[in-house]
């Protein structure tokens, strides 16, 4: 990631829409454009991830690529393009069992450049396995840690500050796959009912005009996307967001079934086994990457 600032590569997005030219004084902001998932629509993805064998993280990202690729080449002859993306990851997976609960912000982010083919029909899911494969050799090959091992080495925090406020868009977008909140807290109780949830972060100033957030909450994906007006337009953001999400909701569609349906027809020793419960989390796949925070500035 330092790298990258110090040598930015051209971010593909900008380069087919420029940056708006703001009025004197605005100096831009985040916007959030909020949608969701039913929850069948949320029970068939997760079915999904865990029969492709994708994390949702790598779904989420397959998803954020393919609408870009497809958003860019409109109206061209489509081209293969690699987008530049950054990942919330907090760092207590490294941390000693005996000090699992200690209080601090262990959060970091990892930089992925993943390559989309021009055709992006039939791409959704083997783009989310190969994503899912290129964060997990990162992760538990401990290339995370060597990365700031080095950076520590060979910046000091003057020159990391000085790098850091360049104002070079550099990443295309970035993503924070925040977990299920429906396993850490309970939704309502006799004085509140939580209905939605929705994450932001004033993110304008740094290097990135899109920050997908994704989360479960009551049984259904949440998920918004923030956008900085300084580096792109409204009308575009949106077509961003809904183009984002109706490629999750088409994948979920694919031989609809829900896991209550897969439940009704097969006995349940075989429900049992395929599925993982009751002793295996039936969601694994998402329970592991729910690791994934928000990136706190």
């Amino acid at each position: 990631m330092i790298y990258h600032n110090m040598f930015p590569h051209e971010n593909l997005f900008l380069k087919k829409f420029p940056a708006p030219q703001l009025a004197e004084g605005d100096m831009g902001r985040m916007r959030v454009i909020p949608l969701e998932l039913s929850v069948p629509e949320t029970e068939n993805l997760l079915f999904k991830c865990r029969e492709h064998g994708s994390t949702v993280e790598g779904m989420l990202l397959s998803a954020a690529n393919i609408a870009m690729s497809r958003l860019i080449n409109e109206g061209a002859t489509p081209l293969s393009m690699t987008f530049h993306s950054t990942h919330a990851v907090t760092l207590r997976r490294y941390v000693p069992t005996d000090m699992s609960n200690t209080l601090g912000c262990f959060i970091s982010v990892h930089e992925l450049a993943l390559n989309t083919p021009a055709d992006t029909s039939d791409q959704f899911w083997p783009l989310a396995v190969r994503a899912t494969k290129e964060i997990h050799a990162v992760l538990d090959n401990g290339g995370l840690l060597q990365e700031y091992r080095a950076m520590l080495r060979l910046f000091s925090d003057k020159t990391v500050k000085k790098i850091m406020a360049n104002k070079v868009a550099e990443n295309e977008y970035e993503t924070s796959n925040i977990g299920d909140y429906d396993l850490v807290f309970p939704a309502e109780d006799k004085h509140v009912k939580v209905t939605k949830v929705v994450s932001s972060t004033a993110m304008q100033d740094l290097h990135t005009p899109f920050v997908h957030y994704l989360r479960k909450f009551r049984g259904r994906f949440l998920y918004n996307l923030d956008y900085a007006t300084n580096w792109t337009s409204t009308e575009n953001a949106h077509k961003y967001a809904n183009m984002t999400v109706q490629l999750m909701k088409e994948a979920s569609r694919r031989n609809m079934c829900t896991l209550s349906s897969v439940a009704a027809n097969l006995p349940a020793s075989s429900f049992h086994r395929r599925i993982g419960m009751p002793s295996t989390p039936r969601v694994c796949g998402f329970i592991r990457f729910s690791r994934i925070l928000r990136y706190v500035r």
